[in-house]
């Protein structure tokens, strides 16, 4: 099956699930235990407030959510191993799918504000929804349940059907306003069926393509932060364990900050590093309380909120301070100043996510063929021959690779600094290595705390003729150090 054909294989695989699903409402505990079975946490209800019991019950839309609280990679994991479990057809891809938010996963209250069959009435939503008999006041009733709202509601009806159903959420909203120029505003369940004749009328785009497109298009326009922490003040990493962490408070920046942008969680302290990426789910408002609010050690001094959601919760495994360093897309990194919200690039963003990716094995396979294979056969070629003549072991933590996809860039490293390099410019496949003296006019230096040069890093065409400098920076390196961060 070639790429093009892997576009939006998920949207056979929803159908299939939900019509397994439409058979299931008397083995809810069965869901359970499917979705724990995937490495899902947080399925935890409240039998009393801050009284917490084992989940008993949940609603096919609150099952879609589960999965899709997890950033890309891990959600398209977790749906592949669940058609597998199942045996439905196996998707390829996860794209145009919009994400739940981490802490409001559920579309119904905890067991003790449960008090008038709300899970009963999401499974009879979920049958009027697969058979397209929706009515207004069905539509009404659902959106009385606490936890439900019209966004969530419309992405919850794509997830189960992204034939029929859009969702109106931050993306599309402005997507149909200004290139289909449909006002994305609706009070009904009628409301929201004119929304989507119209977009019919106007377009022969499948409803997953469009809400593929509109996040493209939001992403463009993308801003990235630094939302930081300091462990003195608040208990970040309880907030992450505990899934708590679904609003940040705004002290700067507030007239930028808008919904679609992502951020760097940071944590500054003898631990700094990024303990999270988040997307910004609302521009920054007033709000006097959050379900985190224990986790302050001081006061919190502001109710300017922007509400996010946690793409990629990192707390059992952060990306150190120690371990970005040396990049140089970082250099310029903001995190560490006095503040809360600080400017981020893109590629500050991306690196990070990159470091994360690294350690998945599907990462190299995607990126490899980019290169001159001639040149990334060499570039193997010298590592490996550099590994076996100094009987390095597979599990030496002096030693790592980090995988570059958004750069394709691959890195061999040696404690703190990249070693070796191979990455692809303007088409382009070039090499980079370490040395302990100049070779080439064009050069940068690793400079010490003093800011005194220690090591040179050197691009060339081939690594042939280099090879005892190469070694010799190698060595250096490997004698200098005795942990990577990486």
């Amino acid at each position: 099956m070639n790429e093009q054909n892997n576009l939006f294989s998920w949207v056979k695989t929803h159908q299939e699930l939900a019509d397994f699903l439409l058979g299931e409402e008397n083995n809810q505990s069965g869901l359970i235990e499917l979705l724990k079975k995937q490495g899902i946490t947080a399925l935890n209800d409240q039998e009393a407030e801050g009284k917490q019991v084992e989940l008993t019950e949940i609603d096919p839309f609150t099952f879609f959510c589960y999965i899709y609280k997890h950033g890309p990679e891990k959600r398209l994991k977790i749906l592949q191993d669940i058609a597998q479990e199942l045996k439905l057809s196996i998707p390829m891809d996860e794209i145009g799918i919009p994400s739940a938010n981490a802490q409001k996963v559920w579309l119904f209250p905890y067991s003790f504000n449960r008090k008038n069959n709300e899970i009963k009435r999401l499974w009879n939503f979920f049958r009027s929804a697969i058979n397209n008999t929706i009515t207004d006041e069905q539509f009404d009733d659902i959106l009385n349940i606490k936890n439900t709202g019209k966004v969530k509601l419309t992405e919850a009806l794509f997830y189960v059907d992204p034939i029929h159903y859009l969702p109106i959420n931050g993306p599309i909203k402005p997507y149909l306003k200004e290139v289909l120029s449909i006002d994305p505003e609706f009070n009904s369940y009628e409301d929201y069926k004119n929304i989507l004749s119209q977009v019919k009328a106007k377009t022969d785009q499948a409803f997953y393509e469009i809400s593929y497109e509109a996040w493209l298009d939001k992403s463009k326009n993308c801003n990235y932060w630094i939302f930081q922490c300091n462990p003195d003040m608040f208990d970040l990493v309880s907030a992450l364990d505990e899934d708590l962490l679904d609003t940040w408070t705004v002290t700067a920046h507030k007239d930028k900050i808008k919904e679609g942008d992502k951020v760097i969680i940071w944590m500054t302290g003898d631990n700094a590093g990024s303990y999270a990426l988040a997307e910004v789910t609302s521009e920054p408002h007033n709000r006097s309380s959050s379900t985190d609010d224990q986790l302050w050690k001081k006061e919190d001094q502001s109710e300017l909120k922007a509400d996010i959601n946690i793409t990629h919760n990192l707390v059992a495994s952060p990306v150190l301070k120690d371990a970005i360093d040396s990049i140089d897309e970082h250099i310029d990194l903001k995190a560490g100043n006095q503040g809360t919200n600080f400017i981020a690039t893109k590629e500050q963003y991306e690196t990070i996510l990159d470091i994360i990716e690294s350690s998945q094995s599907n990462v190299y396979s995607k990126i490899k063929n980019a290169f001159d294979q001639e040149k990334l056969e060499s570039f193997l070629k010298m590592i490996r021959s550099f590994v076996k003549f100094n009987d390095i072991r597979y599990d030496d933590e002096r030693i790592s690779f980090n995988v570059r996809k958004s750069k394709h860039r691959l890195v061999f490293i040696i404690g703190f600094r990249y070693a070796a390099s191979i990455s692809k410019i303007q088409g382009k496949t070039l090499l980079s290595f370490i040395s302990q003296k100049i070779i080439k006019e064009k050069y940068s230096e690793f400079v010490n705390k003093s800011r005194q040069a220690e090591a040179y890093w050197n691009r060339v065409e081939k690594y042939e003729g280099y090879e005892d400098i190469i070694n010799e920076g190698f060595l250096t390196e490997l004698n200098r150090n005795y942990k990577c961060p990486y």
